[in-house]
């Protein structure tokens, strides 16, 4: 369950519960890497055998990935719905994070760290009631969308997003849809002119959009031969490519 109510209100701290598990890993963030490496416990995405919510199992999944070194499940993976094998498949590879800053305000917990050369910003509600979030200014990617700096998000209750923010520079991966943080699956990006070769990882398991940013008036470009237009997206130029072809 999320928490057990009862030993809640006794004021049992050492009581098992998810809710404590997060409390532990994100006020403990900063010994991370540093004293030791955080073991979050396990993340549960299966449907039965307890008592979260999918938006539960979900931040619990999404947290253990930004604040664990240790990162493991108890589920048996072959019982999983295609949701959830889906969520499950989206950590692959597994990847280093830098955590820059980690604030709580209320019940949201709004964490900036980054993966390689690029920012990401992630924001959990870890309360019953509906709540808000603004990321920094940019533009961001995060729940298959675009969106622009400053913008407030909703959160329902117990509800998480991760941002990616798209650089500035072209021929950046600003957003992807396979990764639980994107961009994460390509393993090379080379641009020789016109022409674009993406690879994805050796141990990405779901190959899906890619966002690229590509100079302004560029006209059209070829990624891994496949032709593609580029589209216009809060100001920044875009192309869209996946594994069975660009777009």
């Amino acid at each position: 369950m999320w928490d057990d109510r009862l030993l809640r209100w006794l004021g049992y701290r050492e009581r098992v519960s998810t809710a404590n598990s997060l409390a532990s890993a994100i006020g403990r963030w900063h010994l991370n890497g540093n004293v030791f490496g955080s073991d979050p416990d396990v993340f549960i995405l299966r449907n039965k055998g307890n008592r979260l919510s999918p938006d539960q199992r979900y931040t619990l999944f999404l947290l253990n990935h930004v604040f664990g070194t240790l990162v493991f499940t108890s589920d048996n993976i072959d019982t999983y719905s295609e949701q959830e094998l889906e969520i499950y498949l989206s950590q692959f590879p597994v990847v280093e994070k830098s955590i820059r800053h980690v604030e709580r305000s209320g019940d949201v917990c709004h964490v900036e760290f980054t993966i390689d050369n690029r920012q990401y910003e992630a924001f959990a509600n870890l309360g019953a009631r509906e709540e808000s979030a603004k990321p920094g200014p940019g533009v961001y990617f995060g729940r298959g969308r675009f969106i622009p700096g400053g913008t407030h998000i909703r959160l329902g209750p117990y509800q998480s997003v991760c941002f990616l923010k798209a650089g500035t520079e072209d021929f950046a991966i600003v957003g992807s849809t396979g990764h639980l943080f994107p961009g994460c699956e390509v393993s090379r990006l080379e641009v020789d002119g016109s022409d674009i070769v993406m690879d994805y990882h050796e141990r990405a398991v779901r190959k899906r959009d890619v966002y690229i940013r590509v100079p302004e008036n560029a006209g059209s470009f070829r990624v891994n031969g496949e032709t593609v237009i580029p589209e216009r997206v809060l100001g920044m130029w875009v192309i869209r490519a996946s594994e069975g072809g660009s777009r």
